[in-house]
């Protein structure tokens, strides 16, 4: 075989194993996008009537212009209203049963379901990032109807988005983040080990990362732009109270670490003993709702100058 040949012939295997590598990279590249973005809907039949609550059901919108589904539970003489925010490939439906002990301990409620969550239109969900666009839209809710007592308790991604939100409106003044990651890519990382024994653990790293920079890049932010860890310092002067399973580990404890490191005071964390991802309320019961309830007190609820009108979130 001649040299010019053998020459062709590499050329032509060089430029096919690009192409195959670069198809093999859109897929992925694809696939990442459409597993993040539109994962499957929890839903169900139950409303806070099935708890003997008062409710009203809502429409709003997020705000960048989402159309969300929440139900407002008001309380008489109320002390504050708490946005609850749930976790991911979840809906509010399986935080009625916290709503309704905080109702009768004298707070009004709002829960809503995140885009792409519930009983929303499917799709656009980032896992953080455009998710606190929906806390906004709430709080702008809210405060239109009157409501100028605004706390945040949030549920593993929901707890993760309020801290984030947090840190940007000034509403929001204090914040309970139950079962937060403080970095996503960690907490995809472990996910993809937990779920998937058999990926190796730098493979699960590596798959982690491209997901997350990957559906940063569709959306159009940088990734590092939904790690609460970069913002809890922001929520202080406003109090913040972190829980965490001790054995957690879809989000490892070590978030709850790095978060209240971060965190400025007043802040309080709560590591449960024993107890895996996001399990407290159910497992530790009046014990559990006891520490919600003393947290709470010691907030000095104030009424705020800021309207829904007035603010802008600062688009971190």
């Amino acid at each position: 075989m001649s040299k010019d040949k053998r020459k062709k012939i590499l050329t032509l295997a060089t430029v096919g194993v690009g192409l195959a590598g670069l198809g093999v990279w859109a897929c992925m590249r694809s696939l990442a996008i459409k597993l993040v973005t539109n994962p499957p809907q929890a839903t169900s039949d139950e409303t806070p009537a099935d708890y003997d609550l008062p409710f009203e059901e809502t429409w709003f919108d997020s705000r960048d212009g989402i159309r969300l589904h929440g139900w407002f539970v008001p309380a008489t003489n109320s002390k504050a209203t708490i946005i609850l925010g749930h976790g991911h490939v979840s809906s509010k439906e399986p935080s009625l049963s916290i709503a309704a002990f905080l109702w009768r301990a004298g707070y009004s409620i709002f829960m809503f379901d995140f885009r792409g969550h519930g009983r929303n239109e499917r799709g656009g969900v980032s896992i953080g990032y455009k998710e606190r666009m929906d806390v906004h839209g709430a709080v702008d809710y809210l405060v239109g109807r009157g409501e100028d007592r605004l706390g945040y308790m949030g549920f593993s991604m929901g707890a993760a988005i309020g801290i984030i939100a947090a840190a940007e409106n000034p509403l929001v003044q204090t914040v309970i983040a139950d079962s937060a990651f403080a970095r996503l890519d960690s907490s995809v990382t472990a996910y993809i080990r937990l779920k998937q024994k058999w990926v190796p653990a730098w493979l699960s790293w590596w798959l982690a990362r491209f997901t997350i920079w990957t559906v940063a890049g569709h959306f159009g932010y940088h990734h590092r732009l939904a790690d609460p860890v970069n913002f809890v310092a922001q929520i202080a002067p406003r109090p913040l109270f972190i829980i965490h399973g001790e054995l957690d580990r879809l989000t490892p404890l070590e978030n709850a670490q790095e978060l209240y490191q971060a965190a400025h005071k007043p802040k309080e964390l709560w590591v449960q003993t024993g107890l895996p991802h996001c399990c407290g309320f159910e497992q530790l019961g009046q014990v559990y709702q006891q520490r919600i309830l003393d947290f709470l007190a010691q907030v000095e609820w104030t009424t705020s100058n800021f309207t829904a009108k007035n603010f802008q979130p600062i688009y971190l």
